[in-house]
């Protein structure tokens, strides 16, 4: 998947380095959500899922993302390169928006965000 997008970042407008990272972090905070998941319908059985979801709509529906990703990604690296005298601004930005979460998917929006945050 990373060789993916590392091949369409420059279509992009992305240096496929930056968006090698980003990616990872996506696929960190993807696996955090996993994680808290499974911790919790193993402390409550019965809010688990009953089935499986379908993979090769999920995996579908990732590749449509990947792109709309890339382009928010170039979207966000423009915006930091323009408050670079002003970082500290971008990452209380990101975490405003996150407030309505609930604190697993906070903390999963922090490590999505880590690369163009920083």
């Amino acid at each position: 998947m990373l060789d993916q997008v590392r091949a369409r970042a420059r279509d992009a407008g992305v240096d496929p380095d930056v968006a090698v990272a980003f990616f990872r972090d996506q696929i960190s905070a993807s696996k955090e959500v996993q994680r808290g998941l499974l911790a919790h319908w193993a402390a409550h059985p019965a809010e688990a899922p009953t089935t499986r979801p379908d993979l090769g709509a999920i995996r579908e529906r990732l590749d449509e993302l990947t792109a709309g990703l890339l382009h928010e990604l170039a979207a966000a690296l423009e915006l930091r390169a323009r408050c670079a005298a002003r970082p500290a601004r971008v990452a209380p930005a990101v975490r405003a928006r996150a407030r309505g979460l609930d604190a697993l998917h906070r903390r999963a929006v922090d490590a999505a965000t880590r690369s163009v945050t920083a």
